[in-house]
């Protein structure tokens, strides 16, 4: 359902993923509300849900691709900016 970046070393990356097991969603119902109950079934059948991972709609995905809400998108980090712009950057004689 979603995954998020936990480490990595100079070899490996590392991410949490969460996934939904079908069977037991269906029987837990009796612990959540409807609205929540039909939500989440409605993320694990819906064909617009298949694949997330793979095309970048997870919350680590957003946020590497920059679509992110909140102060982040409003005051991105600096570093990343000045990593991506080598160009930019001042050539002292």
């Amino acid at each position: 359902l979603n995954s998020y970046w936990v480490g990595e070393d100079g070899r490996s990356k590392w991410f949490e993923i969460i996934l939904v097991n079908k069977v037991i969603l269906s029987q837990q119902h009796n612990f959540q509300s409807q609205k929540a109950r039909i939500t989440q079934q409605n993320l694990v059948n819906l064909a617009s849900q298949k694949r997330r991972a793979n095309r970048g709609l997870t919350a680590s995905g957003r946020r590497v691709r920059n679509l992110v809400k909140g102060p982040q998108r409003k005051n991105p980090n600096k570093r990343k900016q000045k990593k991506a712009n080598p160009n930019k950057r001042k050539i002292r004689p």
